[in-house]
């Protein structure tokens, strides 16, 4: 979705990912590995 529809709800999908993120916290596996993933799609 962030990749193919980066202006659905407003960049929604990017918004929720990063919340996410911040609720796991930087040092969470899944941060890391998505995070990641996500800076790779979105630059």
């Amino acid at each position: 979705m962030v990749e193919n529809h980066r202006q659905y709800k407003n960049d929604g999908a990017r918004k929720a990912m990063i919340s996410i993120f911040n609720l796991l916290g930087n040092t969470h596996p899944l941060t890391k590995q998505y995070q990641q993933e996500l800076m790779m799609i979105l630059y």
